[in-house]
């Protein structure tokens, strides 16, 4: 008999979680940033404000928050995304990039970036979203699940690329066998770099549970369960 468990776990993660969606920040060119054009594949950025400045001897830090929504039930991929901070003049008086997915139809996100003089306000703008190959993904291996002196199970397997592109986050279902029998499904996600271990919290009930095998794939629509 199987049994199919949706269990939103995130596993392995390379960049870090806020609010629920995949960001990563990094310094880059300000002439590197291109915003999407008219009808290109991106998000919708709406409700943009400063959440909040701290001011200390090392300078402003100013935390800006946004929504985003899909603009239809696809996912549209992975982005650079400008936030600006808008001085007195109406200038953009000092901008970050960051790269930008969510994996919900809207979501909520905040991002903390330096500030050379108080704001007024502030702007987020996304470039075109990208998706990866369809040819890459990840090739598991050494599936078990392991027991803790403390704590639930782990279900332990090694991860690497198929292609030289990185897969991104993936959704990833493990079929577990019980030892009553059933086969059990466990649905989590990754996104790990190009040849690592990854280790899943299980919970107590798989501690004694043969896994039979993961397979992975990436988003692509809407869901917000």
């Amino acid at each position: 008999m199987r049994v199919t468990r949706r269990v939103q776990t995130l596993a392995a993660v390379i960049v870090p979680l806020v609010a629920g969606v995949l960001v990563a920040s990094f310094a880059v060119a300000r002439d590197a940033f291109v915003p999407a054009a008219e009808g290109e594949p991106t998000y919708s950025v709406e409700s943009v404000s400063i959440e909040s400045l701290e001011v200390s001897p090392a300078g402003m830090l100013a935390v800006v928050s946004f929504t985003t929504r899909w603009p239809t039930q696809e996912f549209p991929g992975y982005v650079t995304c400008r936030a600006s901070l808008i001085d007195a003049a109406g200038e953009a008086s000092d901008s970050f990039d960051f790269q930008y997915a969510s994996f919900l139809a809207e979501d909520a996100a905040r991002i903390e970036m330096n500030a050379s003089t108080e704001p007024l306000s502030a702007e987020v703008q996304c470039g075109k979203a990208e998706r990866p190959s369809p040819a890459s993904g990840y090739a598991i291996s050494n599936l078990r699940v392991e027991k803790q002196e403390m704590g639930p199970p782990l279900l332990v397997f090694h991860a690497k690329w198929l292609t030289d592109e990185p897969p991104l986050y993936q959704d990833c279902t493990a079929d577990l066998e019980t030892p009553a029998g059933t086969t059990e499904t466990y649905s989590f996600g990754i996104s790990v770099g190009p040849d690592q271990d990854v280790n899943v919290l299980l919970t107590d009930e798989f501690v004694d549970a043969k896994p039979i095998g993961i397979v992975c794939r990436p988003v692509e629509g809407a869901d917000n369960e």
